[in-house]
């Protein structure tokens, strides 16, 4: 079973149809802020059960990465909760691995948009050769 063949209300329909035909920066700022309770009649649907499975089967931190890694994170962020990225980070640096880690305000959404700038500035650096920034403590 999938988010989509949840209950839901006419809202979340609509959304739905909105943004399938539409890319990431085109709803972001219309969809920004919102919880996922406000297109559910679920209060808190990442608490159930199929889609706690889901998310499970593609945690991070399974392993570690052997390359540096830039990881950025929304502060109010609803799908990745920022003490489970502020752990993920954690371990990364304990096992040695070089992190370049920044919290940004806002929600996931909003977020994914406006840190991907200095993301790709981190990749091109990498690319030019540049040495992978840490800020692990």
């Amino acid at each position: 079973r999938d988010l989509h063949s949840f209950p839901t209300r006419r809202s979340s329909d609509l959304a739905a149809a909105a943004v399938a035909s539409e890319c990431v920066e085109q709803f972001a700022s219309q969809y920004a802020f919102k919880h996922l309770s406000d297109y559910t009649t679920t209060p808190d649907p990442l608490a159930l059960p199929q889609v706690k499975a889901v998310l499970d089967a593609n945690n991070l931190g399974r392993r570690i990465p052997t390359e540096p890694m830039h990881i950025y994170e929304a502060t109010n962020d609803e799908l990745l909760p920022l003490a489970d990225v502020l752990n993920l980070v954690a371990d990364y640096c304990k096992h040695g691995l070089a992190v370049d880690y920044h919290e940004y305000p806002g929600e996931h959404l909003w977020v994914a948009g406006s840190g991907s700038f200095d993301a790709l500035d981190w990749i091109t650096a990498r690319f030019n050769g540049a040495p992978a920034p840490n800020n692990c403590s």
